[in-house]
């Protein structure tokens, strides 16, 4: 297991990370992404979606927020467990140098 990580070497990621978001939005223009939710709201819209799916196929991209969902409904679920109240984005390290690392 590493070390924690300094705020310097956070710090140094924001560029790359930021690279990574501006490449994103250029390959998937038109795809919005979800806001942060609480456990309850990622709840509610997971529940919907999967009534709609359990109705009709999922057209591709009711999948994509689908995937949307569950990520914002893990995060919501590991920030409420640190007892952040609202909507918060908590990430592990590891979570962190995956998204830099796929770069």
């Amino acid at each position: 297991m590493r070390p924690p990580m300094t705020r310097e070497e956070m710090r140094l990621l924001v560029p790359k990370l930021e690279a990574n978001c501006e490449k994103d939005e250029a390959e998937f223009a038109g795809i919005q992404p979800l806001p942060m939710m609480t456990v309850e709201e990622a709840r509610e819209f997971i529940y919907r979606i999967m009534t709609t799916a359990h109705e009709r196929k999922l057209e591709s991209h009711e999948c994509g927020m689908l995937g949307q969902l569950l990520c914002s409904y893990e995060i919501a679920i590991r920030s409420e467990t640190l007892r952040f109240k609202g909507r918060w984005i908590c990430m592990s390290e590891d979570g962190i140098r995956e998204i830099v690392e796929r770069t």
